[in-house]
């Protein structure tokens, strides 16, 4: 009896668990492969090029190569005023020989603004060193310091302490 029973439960579950599940296969819109591909076009979209092959899925850089990048765009543009300023010096050093009068202003103009370009230069390389000595006797001053022991060592007879 107890058989016969568990079989006619086993078949209601059938019957209510098989249509249900027919019919949700009929009206779902997409298949798993499919919904996962137009989620994918959402976050990656195909690229418009001919020539491009799969998607590019855009994942932000990290902190430190930003950080990186910055200073090295930072410093090709303080490359790049710093050689203007000492071309313009000898231009105009050049051209305060050959012609003189108001040209020697321009020169000195630009000397004065090079010594205090450099002066920066060096005073901004002082305090990079010394936050990059700060930070580096922080981090070892954090991996010297000794952890909490919440057990004793054992000693020489295999006890505690």
């Amino acid at each position: 009896m107890t058989i016969l029973f568990l079989a006619v439960l086993v078949m209601a579950w059938f019957a209510l668990i098989i249509p249900a599940a027919w019919r949700a296969r009929q009206t779902a819109p997409y298949s798993a492969a499919q919904r996962f591909k137009k989620r994918l076009d959402l976050i990656a979209p195909r690229t418009p090029r001919a020539n491009a092959e799969g998607r590019w899925i855009v994942v932000p850089q990290s902190r430190d190569r930003l950080e990186r990048a910055a200073f090295r765009r930072g410093q090709r543009r303080r490359r790049r005023i710093l050689f203007a300023l000492g071309a313009g010096v000898v231009l105009t050093a050049v051209t305060a020989v050959l012609v003189g009068g108001a040209v020697w202003e321009l020169q000195v103009f630009l000397d004065i603004s090079l010594a205090l370009y450099v002066a920066l230069l060096l005073v901004a390389k002082r305090r990079r060193a010394e936050l990059v000595r700060d930070f580096r006797s922080t981090e070892n001053r954090r991996q010297t310091s000794e952890e909490p022991r919440f057990f004793e060592p054992l000693g020489a007879e295999g006890r505690g302490g």
